[in-house]
């Protein structure tokens, strides 16, 4: 059997469902792939989110400043 064949056998054997006798996925091979995954990801949405305000609100400063100069409500100034 050469590398293909058995690379398809897997391959279906996945999409069937059957899969070879694993560890619980809490086993440290796949919980600490997983949760770098989950946390990378996280980190990643949150810095990318905050860039996006910190861009918004420098840009658009003076709006924002004038209008809470004129008593606008906690939401007013960050919404266009």
């Amino acid at each position: 059997m050469n590398h293909y064949s058995r690379m398809f056998s897997r391959f279906g054997a996945m999409i069937v469902g059957e899969r070879p006798a694993a560890n619980p996925w809490y086993h440290p091979r796949y919980a600490i792939p997983l949760l770098n995954m989950i946390l990378g990801n996280g980190m990643t949405g949150i810095a990318l989110g905050l860039d996006t305000l910190t861009t918004s609100l420098v840009s658009r400063r003076a709006g924002v400043g004038a209008q809470l100069m004129l008593d606008a409500t906690r939401r007013g100034p960050w919404r266009r």
